[in-house]
């Protein structure tokens, strides 16, 4: 039976990283590099890595946040009335 859950427990460790070790879930903040740049939101909101952003969607999952493209973001033109 201890075999069992050994065998069990190996698996799931292997199966939850990648190749280089890193884990595959993108809420882990292991998986941030440090060299990524600026992105923008769908919310036109600048954040300084991929990271930060996925960090936002990943703790609130309720907001919509997604990402709208590499970069900072453009100001948005106003609309006049």
């Amino acid at each position: 039976m201890k075999v069992f859950f050994y065998l069990a427990f190996l698996a799931v460790t292997i199966s939850s990283t990648n190749a280089a070790g890193q884990s595959l879930d993108p809420c882990d903040k292991r998986n941030c590099e440090s060299h990524e740049g600026l992105v923008c939101s769908n919310g036109n909101q600048t954040y300084a890595t991929l990271c930060d952003l996925t960090s936002v969607m990943c703790n609130h999952p309720t907001r919509g946040v997604s990402l709208a493209y590499d970069g900072p973001c453009r100001p948005q033109k106003s609309v006049e009335a």
